[in-house]
């Protein structure tokens, strides 16, 4: 089963015990195929820990309830969308700490969580934590609206980041490698317009 078929089965009918298989087939295949790497995905962009599994399963509950919306015809563009839907969850996800933020402290917000050692391990002082805000909401903002526009070319640029080849992309696309190599050039080419705005803020992180 290819990321297509999975939508399409979640998709599909409900009543008969064929169409209940293919589901449950669906979900296997979201899991194992997508599982490992939307969770550091989601522990590299703000959710740490047992919130990255919690982002995640609100995905793949998304992607049960949205499946029948989506109307491409090819594995890579089943594959865009997946990644799409992952990406407004975790912006959810972001947008729910910002007003719990409002209200008072996360376990998010206790250094120690994650860093048991403050004293060796010391973040950012608190001007270079602003710029460092700014500089990384300039970017998701960017990138989210690179991939309302582009969401092929974002996934696939998002897969190179994440340390896939060439081949691995080629392959979840449905193109041959010559034909994904150049598909990165553009990609990357077209992303820098959505990013322009960023360099200011990164600039400041240096000062």
């Amino acid at each position: 089963m290819n990321d297509l078929e999975a939508l399409q089965a979640l998709a599909g009918e409900r009543g008969d015990k064929a169409a209940e298989k293919s589901r449950e087939a669906a979900a296997r295949h979201l899991y194992y195929q997508w599982g490992d790497r939307l969770l550091a995905h989601f522990t590299l962009n703000g959710a740490p820990g047992a919130h990255a599994e919690d982002v995640l399963q609100n995905t793949i509950e998304k992607l049960f309830l949205k499946a029948g919306t989506f109307r491409g015809e090819t594995p890579g563009s089943a594959a865009a969308w997946i990644w799409t839907v992952a990406t407004n969850t975790l912006d959810d996800y972001r947008d729910q700490l910002k007003r719990q933020a409002t209200h008072g402290a996360t376990d998010l917000d206790n250094p120690e969580v994650e860093n048991p050692d403050p004293v060796v391990r010391r973040g950012p002082q608190p001007e270079q934590q602003t710029w460092l805000a700014k500089a990384q909401d300039c970017v998701r903002t960017g990138v989210r609206s690179f991939a309302q526009r582009y969401t092929r070319d974002a996934y696939a640029l998002w897969m190179q980041a994440e340390g896939h080849s060439v081949a691995e992309i080629a392959e979840r696309l449905g193109k041959t490698p010559n034909s994904t190599a150049v598909l990165l050039v553009g990609c990357r080419d077209r992303i820098r317009p959505w990013l322009e705005d960023c360099r200011r803020y990164i600039s400041g992180l240096a000062t």
